[in-house]
C-alpha cells in the first residue's frame, strides 16, 4: 500500500468516527489528538471549524492545545513566519467563530486554567506579555457534564481501536 492509499484510510477512520462521535468523544479526541498532524484540512480541524453543533468546550480546548500565545506573538498572518501561517490563521478563525457566537452548545464543563492539571492561559505568555489573545477565550465553559483524563480509551485522538488501524496501516 502506497502512502496516498495510507493516507485515505486514515482519512476514511476518521470521518467514520467523527460522524458518529458523542459531544464526549469529540472532546477526547481534542485533547488526545496529535497536533503535528493538524492543519486546515485535517477531518477533525475541518469539523470544529464547519460544524455549529461542536460543543464550546471541544473548541476552546482545540484552540488552547494549538499554543495560541506563541503561534499569534506577530501581529498578522503575514508578519509570521511561513511555517506558521497556516496555525495562525486557525487560531484566528476560531477567535473569531468563537467570539461570534457559532459555538452555542455548553453541554462540557471546560476551563483552560485548570485543564488536567494545566493552565493553558500561563503558556508562551513570554510570547505575548501584553495578553493580546480575546479574555473571552480564557474563560471557562460552565457546561454539566464533566469528561475525565481519556488517556486510557483514546490516543492520539481516536479510541484505541480505531487509532490501532491506523498504526497497523504504517
Amino acid at each position: 500500500m502506497d502512502n496516498d492509499e495510507i493516507k485515505t484510510q486514515e482519512k476514511a477512520i476518521w470521518e467514520a468516527f467523527l460522524s458518529e462521535a458523542s459531544v464526549e468523544d469529540l472532546f477526547r479526541s481534542v485533547v488526545t489528538a496529535n497536533y503535528d498532524d493538524i492543519n486546515l484540512d485535517s477531518p477533525l480541524t475541518k469539523k470544529i471549524v464547519n460544524d455549529a453543533s461542536v460543543d464550546k468546550a471541544v473548541a476552546l480546548a482545540f484552540y488552547w492545545r494549538l499554543a495560541p500565545r506563541y503561534k499569534k506573538q506577530y501581529a498578522t498572518i503575514q508578519d509570521a513566519p511561513e511555517w506558521l501561517q497556516e496555525d495562525f490563521q486557525l487560531i484566528t478563525i476560531l477567535e473569531e467563530k468563537f467570539m461570534n457566537g457559532f459555538y452555542k452548545k455548553k453541554e462540557i464543563y471546560y476551563d483552560p486554567k485548570s485543564d488536567f492539571e494545566t493552565d493553558w492561559t500561563l503558556d508562551y505568555l513570554e510570547c505575548d506579555p501584553e495578553k493580546k489573545l480575546p479574555s473571552v477565550m480564557e474563560q471557562a465553559i460552565n457546561g454539566d457534564t464533566f469528561v475525565d483524563e481519556p488517556y486510557d480509551v483514546f490516543d492520539d485522538g481516536l479510541p484505541l481501536a480505531l487509532a490501532e488501524r491506523i498504526f497497523e496501516l504504517y
